[in-house]
């Protein structure tokens, strides 16, 4: 499983850059999330955050969309180096995105990545409440897909 993730951050690298060479400034930071979200599963906190932070601009005009996660991939990496007050700043903003664009399947992971933080935290209750709100987001999206 390790040489899968580590093979899908060096694709997600090799796609990041050619999106870039293209000008498809979009896809590349759709892209450099994958390989964000492949670094922290690596435990590569940091690299994950530097990753992120290189391309979180393109996250404006009209990449605007992926904002949420970009805020999700942050908090997952902060939560990673343990810097938890600001995870849960970056789940916040992501959250207040995830719920104006109408993204509940973002805000789903980002209540995840909320529950995670509140965990490493010691908070039971916030922990379980993120938990509980995320599931049953889940559970409407997995109804309405049927």
């Amino acid at each position: 499983a390790r040489g899968d993730v580590e093979g899908a951050e060096r694709l997600a690298e090799e796609v990041e850059l050619e999106l870039a060479a293209l000008g498809q400034r979009v896809s590349a930071l759709e892209a450099t999330l994958v390989r964000a979200e492949a670094l922290s599963g690596q435990g590569r906190y940091a690299e994950a955050l530097d990753v992120v932070e290189v391309s979180a601009d393109a996250a404006k005009g009209e990449g605007v969309a992926l904002a949420p996660r970009v805020h999700l991939e942050r908090a997952l990496a902060l939560t990673g180096l343990e810097r938890v007050d600001e995870a849960l700043d970056q789940c916040r903003l992501g959250l207040d995105l995830a719920r104006s664009y109408g993204l509940p399947y973002e805000e789903a992971l980002l209540l995840l990545a909320q529950s995670a933080a509140f965990g490493r935290r010691g908070d039971g209750p916030g922990t379980a409440e993120a938990a509980q709100a995320a599931e049953a987001i889940l559970r409407r999206l997995r109804g309405a897909a049927a």
